[in-house]
């Protein structure tokens, strides 16, 4: 089996309450909103506590919100609203291999520490921009520099992607679910009732 799958398997071995649907893992419950409106399942990697021994009890990281496996690729994603600071959307990713790394020490000893670095890990964050551009291109832009996630690109995780396009989102969606997720509801922070996206 690759790596990948086998690690992911384990999560939900362990964890089988921790699979949910889209909806629920990118419900803003701050804000008591939905965002992304789909029943396709993956895993809520929010609830994964860090097991490092050097915790006395066991912890919590602020670790990304989802989890997929496809094509041994692990694919964190990140639901945010906009106005996020960089450190702290960075810093997720950082926790988020640190939480899965330790889990892997526990439950998967037999993949070493290389094997691990060698995985081909991916960060998205999908974000509802809520600051208002006169264009996409400069909500992009400004999303870009805000975050930097090109930064950590090649030495922490192999890619990372950011969208606040909700096209971008239902392909994206699509593509971590191998095509499981055919369309998304889009809901756009205000009143009106969610977008149906169709996947390209």
């Amino acid at each position: 089996m690759a790596v990948a799958q086998e690690i992911f398997d384990k999560l939900v071995f362990e964890y089988p309450k921790f699979i949910k649907s889209i909806t629920e893992l990118s419900y803003n419950r701050a804000g008591g909103q939905n965002f992304i409106g789909s029943d396709v399942c993956g895993f809520d990697f929010d609830m994964v506590y860090n097991l490092s021994p050097s915790y006395s009890v066991t912890h919590n990281e602020k670790s990304p919100d989802a989890l997929f496996c496809m094509n041994n690729k692990l694919w964190f994603i990140e639901f945010k609203e906009g106005g996020h600071k960089k450190i702290e959307i960075r810093s997720k990713i950082h926790e988020g291999i640190l939480t899965l790394f330790m889990f892997v020490q526990r439950h998967l000893p037999h993949i070493t520490k290389e094997v691990f670095c060698n995985l081909d890990i991916r960060y998205a964050v999908i974000s509802r921009e809520t600051q208002k551009f006169s264009s996409f291109a400069q909500a992009l832009k400004a999303a870009s520099e805000k975050y930097q996630l090109k930064n950590i690109e090649g030495f922490l995780v192999s890619k990372v992607f950011y969208t606040v396009d909700p096209n971008r989102v239902a392909d994206l969606l699509s593509a971590v679910t191998a095509g499981a997720v055919g369309f998304i509801e889009y809901y756009d922070g205000t009143t009106n009732p969610p977008a149906r996206i169709s996947v390209n």
